[in-house]
Formats: C-alpha cells, sequence, structure tokens
C-alpha cells in the first residue's frame, strides 16, 4: 500500500532545509528570520539508528510538513525514503534484522496509531503487519526477535494497558499471543534467546511489584523486596538482571541483582541529587544492552562493555571541545558517533580507528553549524521556603561583564518532565537576540527524587510558579537580569507558570507568553484530564477530584485573577489542540480584555498540541520574536 508513496533521494543535497513562511508573516528584522531559518527549519533527521550489519542509517526527518523514513547507505552514499498518506507521519521504527525495517504509522502527528510495516531499507518491498486486528505498538525489538502489545486491549478500562504479549514471526509475518497477562502486568522483559523471564505487576499508583517466572516456565512469583521497580537488561547467561528502583532516599537508581540468589551484587549506580532514570543503548549488531545514558547535571554515559568503554575514552581523547558518543561500528570499521554540545547542534560523524580521521556525514541542523553559540551553565538556588532548586542559565554572548540583560524566564512543560543540558534551539535564539534565558526545573519536575516531584496537581501549582518567581529575582540579585525586563515564556503546563507569574507575582514581568497553557484547572480537571494519557496511566491521585477540591483549583488559576495582570501578554494556542482546549486560551482572552488588560491571542500559528512542523514553528517564534521585540527590546537591535 505504501510502494505508491516511496520516494528517491538522489543525494545528500537533497536533504538540506527549505525555509516555508506563512502568508503574512510577523514583521521581524532580517537577521531574525535567519535565526529562525537556522535553528527552526526541518532537522535533516530525528530519531536515527544503525542497522546491524551496519550498512545503512535510517532516520526520521520532516519531508512537506509530515515525518518520512528515510535510509542512508553508507556503501553508496545513496538516500531512500518512504513516506505515509493524508494526513500520516512515521512515528517511530526499528531495525529487526540486518535488512528489515519495522515502522510505525500515526495520524495526526501520532495521536491515532495507523499501523506497522515491515520494509527493506531501499523501501521496494513494504508490507503490513499481519493479525488480530490490534493497535500493534512495538515492544520489544531485538535481531532475535519482535514483541508486540496492543495498545488498548478490551479490558483497559479507566487504568493502565494490561495487555498480552505478542511475537512478531518475521518469515511468516504473522502475529501469535506469547504471554497471556497474568493479571495487572505492564512490563516484560526477555532474555537473549526470547524467552519471558521477568515481568512487574502495576498495584496502584505508587506501588508495583517484580515477578520471576517459576519452574517449569509457566507460573509466576512475586520478588517483593524493591520498589517502583523496572527492569532493564538481563546478561547472555540470564544469571544478572540490571535492576532499575526507587531508593530509601527517595531516588531512582540501578543495581546488578543476582537471580540465583536474590541479592545485589556489586555497587549501586546512584547520585545525591538525581534519579538514575537511564536510557538503554543496545549493540546494533546482537541488540544487547551495552550502555546506559542517564541525566544529572549534565548527560551521563555509563558503559556496560568494555569495548565501548574503549571507544569512549578513544573518542575523548579525538575529539575536543564537544561531548562525542557512540552509536556502533559500521560495516568497514569506522566508529559512527554524535558530536555536539551545549554550543554544539548534533552533528553525526564517522571515526576511522586507522588513521584517526573525522568525518561528519549527517548534521542535524545545517544552518546551526559553524556558528557562534552562547553557553548553558548548571546554576542552583533557594527557593523563599529554602528548598535547593535546580535551572539552567544562558547569556546572551553581547553581554559585557556585570551588564543586566533582559532575562526571560523559559518553563518547560509537563510538568512531570525536565530541562536538560545540551543545544536547545528555542533558548539559543532568545539568547542570539540578547535575551538571557533562565530555565528552573521547579518542583514538580522529574529527575530530582520522589520528594521533589510533589504529591499532586495542586501542590505543584502552588510550588512550581513560585520556585521560577524565585529563580527571576535570584538572577536579578547576582547581578545578571534587568529587574524591568523580566519576561515569563512556557508551553503547555509552562504556560500557565508564565500566565500564573503574572497574577501571582504581578510586579516581577514586563511581558509574558503562553502556548496552549492551562488557566483554568477547574475545567481542566473537570472536563479534559479523565481523557489524557495521564489519568490513564494511573495518575487519579495526581489531579485532585474538583468536587472536594474546587477552591483550590480556582486559587491557582490565572483566570481568575486578571485585574492582578500589569503587562502585556502574548497567547498562542492551536484550534485542534485535543490535549488542552482552545477554549482555554480563548476564555484567558476575552477574560483579559474585559479587564482592560493588553493581549494578543494568536490560533491560526500551531493546529495540535505544540509546533509540530518547520512552518508551526517558524510562524511560532516570529510571532514571538516580533512581541518581545516591541514590548521588552533587547539593548542591541537584532
Amino acid at each position: 500500500m505504501l510502494n505508491s508513496f516511496r520516494f528517491f533521494l538522489a543525494s545528500a543535497a537533497s536533504l538540506g532545509l527549505v525555509a516555508t513562511l506563512p502568508a503574512t508573516p510577523p514583521p521581524v528584522p532580517d537577521r531574525v528570520e535567519t535565526l529562525i531559518k537556522a535553528l527552526f527549519g526541518k532537522p535533516v533527521f530525528e530519531e536515527i539508528a544503525l542497522s546491524p550489519n551496519g550498512t545503512h542509517l535510517a532516520f526520521i526527518r520532516e519531508e512537506k510538513g509530515h515525518k518520512v523514513l528515510a535510509a542512508l547507505d553508507l556503501r553508496t552514499r545513496e538516500f531512500h525514503g518512504v513516506s505515509g498518506w493524508w494526513k500520516q507521519d512515521i512515528i517511530s521504527f526499528y531495525w529487526c534484522g540486518p535488512e528489515t525495517l519495522l515502522f510505525h504509522v500515526g495520524l495526526d502527528k501520532g495521536k491515532y496509531n495507523q499501523g506497522l510495516y515491515l520494509a527493506d531499507p531501499k523501501f521496494e518491498n513494504i508490507r503490513p503487519v499481519q493479525g488480530m486486528n490490534k493497535v500493534w505498538v512495538p515492544y520489544d525489538v531485538r535481531p532475535t526477535h519482535v514483541f508486540l502489545t496492543d495498545r488498548f486491549p478490551p479490558d483497559m478500562g479507566s487504568g493502565p494497558p494490561f495487555s498480552p504479549l505478542y511475537r512478531l514471526d518475521l518469515e511468516k509475518n504473522r502475529v501469535d499471543v506469547i504471554e497471556e497477562n497474568p493479571g495487572r502486568v505492564v512490563d516484560w522483559l526477555a532474555d537473549n534467546d526470547g524467552r519471558v523471564r521477568f515481568a512487574i505487576r502495576y498495584i496502584d499508583e505508587d506501588h508495583s511489584e517484580l515477578l520471576e517466572r517459576g519452574e517449569g516456565g509457566k507460573s509466576w512469583k512475586a520478588i517483593p523486596f524493591v520498589r517502583k521497580p523496572s527492569p532493564l537488561s538481563l546478561d547472555q547467561t540470564g544469571t544478572f538482571l540490571l535492576l532499575r528502583y526507587l531508593g530509601d532516599d527517595g531516588l531512582m537508581r540501578v543495581g546488578t541483582f543476582n537471580t540465583r540468589s536474590h541479592c545485589f551484587e556489586g555497587r549501586q549506580l546512584s547520585d545525591p541529587q538525581y534519579d538514575v532514570d537511564p536510557d538503554v543503548f543496545t549493540d546494533p549488531k546482537t541488540g544487547i544492552p551495552v550502555g546506559l545514558h542517564y541525566e544529572t547535571a549534565k548527560p551521563a554515559m555509563f558503559w556496560l562493555d568494555p569495548g565501548y568503554q574503549k571507544i569512549q575514552t578513544y573518542l575523548n581523547s579525538a575529539v575536543r571541545g564537544a561531548v562525542a558518543r557512540p552509536w556502533g561500528v559500521t560495516y568497514d570499521g569506522q566508529i559512527l558517533f554524535g558530536l555536539g554540545g551545549d554550543t554544539k547542534p548534533l552533528v553525526l560523524c564517522l571515526l576511522n580507528p586507522r588513521d584517526g580521521k573525522v568525518s561528519p556525514i549527517l548534521p542535524r541542523l545545517p544552518d546551526a553549524v559553524g556558528r557562534t553559540w552562547a553557553p548553558m551553565r548548571n546554576v542552583t538556588f533557594r527557593s523563599s521556603d529554602n528548598h535547593l532548586i535546580h535551572a539552567y542559565l544562558t547569556l546572551p554572548l553581547s553581554r559585557k561583564e556585570g551588564q543586566r540583560v533582559p532575562l526571560i524566564a523559559l518553563s518547560h512543560g509537563g510538568p512531570q518532565a525536565r530541562d536538560t543540558w545540551g543545544f536547545h534551539s528555542e533558548t539559543q535564539f532568545y539568547a542570539a537576540l540578547g535575551y538571557g534565558v533562565l530555565q528552573v526545573n521547579y518542583r514538580g519536575s522529574s529527575g530530582f527524587g520522589r520528594a521533589y516531584a510533589l504529591n499532586d496537581i495542586i501542590e505543584v501549582n502552588r510550588r512550581s510558579v513560585d520556585d521560577v518567581a524565585d529563580g527571576l529575582r535570584w538572577t536579578v540579585d547576582q547581578g545578571f537580569a534587568d529587574p524591568k525586563r523580566l519576561v515569563a515564556v512556557g508551553g503547555s503546563y509552562g504556560g500557565y507558570i508564565s500566565l500564573a507569574i503574572a497574577t501571582r507575582h504581578p510586579e516581577l514581568p514586563a511581558a509574558v507568553v503562553g502556548l496552549a497553557g492551562v488557566y483554568d484547572w477547574y475545567d481542566q480537571v473537570l472536563n479534559h484530564v479523565g481523557t489524557t494519557s495521564i489519568s490513564s496511566g494511573g495518575w487519579a491521585r495526581y489531579f485532585p477530584g474538583v468536587g472536594a477540591h474546587a477552591d483550590e483549583y480556582r486559587e491557582v488559576s490565572p483566570l481568575n485573577s486578571v485585574d492582578k495582570v500589569r503587562v502585556p501578554v502574548l497567547l498562542v494556542h492551536g484550534s485542534e489542540d485535543e490535549r488542552v482546549d482552545f477554549d482555554q486560551s480563548q476564555t484567558m482572552a476575552n477574560a483579559l480584555r474585559k479587564a482592560g488588560r493588553p493581549v494578543q491571542l494568536v490560533s491560526d500559528v500551531v493546529s495540535i498540541h505544540g509546533y509540530p512542523d518547520q512552518e508551526s514553528r517558524v510562524n511560532y517564534f516570529q510571532t514571538v520574536a516580533a512581541f518581545l521585540l516591541k514590548n521588552v527590546p533587547p539593548d542591541a537591535a537584532p
């Protein structure tokens, strides 16, 4: 079915960036338009992976407003690609053999799952995965086996999906049940031979238990000694289980569990301030986990395989001024690695170990490479109630020592997410315009332990806003920021924080920007939370019922305090947003206008939650730049 949509990309040049501007873009200086094109044009690649035999790189990229799957033949440097159809995107892909790709097609930026397909790297033979008329989700894909789960099992109800585990037979292109769900199991782990050995049973929002396959290979028994366990990998012998779990200090850690003695062995991988919640890096050739990537103040890598550790050491000595991370070894013995950092956009490179030559092959943002960008500092400060708060501070390169600059508090969404160290296009955009940028990992963010995450959304609403406000005051106290030119900017939950700062700390901001934010929590919880992934994932306690907490929801909602706003407000919201309804921004704008406050509502910049493609990104940042330059101009005109 997809063959009629196959396309061929003759050279790397055909993956260049093409700017798509709106019919009537907001007026901004030429230099701002250049920055927007460099930082928010379509990236050459997004998700990317090396084939098991090292001959192909497959990656997702944007093409004509949709996500497509492309493959680069490293031997010939030819590109091939496949797209979806109509409004569909390629939303994920996996190598399940040297010459076999499994990819997932979704509708409307991944909101709806439309099916799984198998293909060769040239996309000449594309076939849908057959079987059972389920909404398949790839669960565990290795060269030896492919496991799937059903996203919407019949007995899902309002809780997590307790799906059976299915196995895809690649030769027959058939899906069969390999494990019936023994009851409330949400996670599985197989050994290298594809035998399911461990599972995680969901108990309630705060508890789960580790299950181990019993004798005879049929029954399951609980191992009830760890909190919030999550199995990451088994060694080749099936004896040592790498297990993530919650420590007594409230922080996630990783330990090696002996499945025979039922004891941890060796030291734990932990951090005194951060959760160790890693992504597992597997060897493309074997599918065996070889490393753990996790975030602290900066990205950290723990190599399980001595060979990869040697490669990392070699790269550290060969490449200076950036962070190098191995991705695998190609068919001809070259080392594929990513090179990037806070001031360097990611570039995929090849290192020839024989002569030490480094060859860039794919830059993620070509027009941003080679330019000078502002460094990001990891900082901490004390909140008004004396809690240590983590943040990142980026100051414009144009700032002179001791100079106070206009500063933007850029708040992340979630709230169960976090800002990380690295190259961030939005941060660099504001810094290049002459603004400082403070990114506060407010309380309620993930990655800093159970106590930092707080208990429910009402508590997070209160603490997060005060933490960001305290961060703005800190930048003034430290001499970085001009107290008369502070701005609050954020999207989704970050949009809520921005408007809440304008209502709860009206003396601070000179302007605020909210993208698709929640401004009436009573309405959001009453009418929308029940349909979100947070609720269906078992977070009902995180959103206390409006019946008993109506006054608290109204108290933390900016909609009910518009009379306190003193500054210009820009609200941006997609008219088709199903996560946070457009009515949130419409109602907020109407209330601000009624109160005589200056507000601009833009509803045609994005269509869904966020800015998913080049056109929406370009439009959004032109709109925000025009608003900022007019209302809070930097020291030098861009």
